[in-house]
């Protein structure tokens, strides 16, 4: 392969890892719009730490849940 083969061999590959760039620029673009569209997010780290937030109400409940069924039904076995 000579070395004009080898620049443009160089060439295409260099204009195909701007292509993915582009690509995955616009991807993390339209994915960050979206969350400060739908969280009022506007950078990563206020959704990551909304996410935590989210995470941990979201265990709260579902213990709450569970404590509530255990009651509920310990009231029912109570009644049979």
């Amino acid at each position: 392969m000579s070395i004009i083969d080898k620049a443009l061999e160089l060439k295409t590959r260099i204009e195909r890892r701007k292509q993915e760039r582009d690509k995955a620029k616009g991807a993390y673009g339209q994915v960050m719009k979206q969350i400060q569209d739908e969280f009022g997010c506007k950078t990563l780290e206020q959704a990551e730490k909304l996410l935590t937030k989210m995470q941990k109400q979201q265990k709260q409940s579902k213990e709450q849940i569970l404590k509530e069924t255990e009651a509920l039904e310990k009231e029912l076995d109570e009644h049979d």
